[in-house]
């Protein structure tokens, strides 16, 4: 009775664990990691799954939880994968979403969205719509000439009429 119980125990054990990220391949849209579990024991070709509409492609070093169904680590995906190394520091009720170079999308608990991007944010739509005000800190460019630059035919009415752009 006393074996069966450790056996169990140690198939309990054995059901989630914590590992080190080494590697990341792909198989067609099928993302496979490499870990290291506690104990140096290497697992390969573990699928990472993850909530529909969100992923991410977590770098060397990241820490993952890794679940075995039955215990016997025949059948292994990797859950969740974070990084403490780049994690933000957010206020209770916040979220955001972030990457290693502290580009982010920032949800904050004041009812702003903060955007953060190191290079560029690229908006690949027919439209966009703003309900409020437009405030720009540096210039604004209009069909490749800055809003700033531009010059305007006067008109008797006194109404100007389009810019010269």
């Amino acid at each position: 009775m006393r074996e069966l119980l450790r056996q169990a125990f140690r198939k309990i054990r054995r059901i989630s664990q914590r590992a080190l990220l080494r590697r990341v391949s792909y198989a067609n849209k099928i993302r496979y990691l490499q870990l290291q579990v506690e104990g140096g024991q290497a697992l390969a070709d573990i699928e990472h799954l993850e909530p529909f509409g969100f992923t991410s492609h977590p770098l060397p070093g990241a820490d993952v939880i890794a679940l075995a169904f039955n215990g016997n680590g025949s059948h292994t995906v990797a859950l969740l994968a974070g990084d403490q190394r780049y994690r933000l520091v957010i206020e209770e009720g916040e979220a955001a979403v972030y990457n290693q170079h502290g580009d982010k999308v920032h949800i904050r608990k004041d009812r702003v969205v903060e955007i953060k991007a190191s290079v560029q944010v690229l908006i690949d739509t027919p439209e966009v719509v703003c309900s409020g005000v437009v405030k720009a800190a540096d210039f604004i460019t209009h069909r490749g000439a800055s809003a700033d630059q531009h010059t305007h035919p006067q008109t008797a009415s006194g109404t100007t009429e389009e810019p010269n752009l």
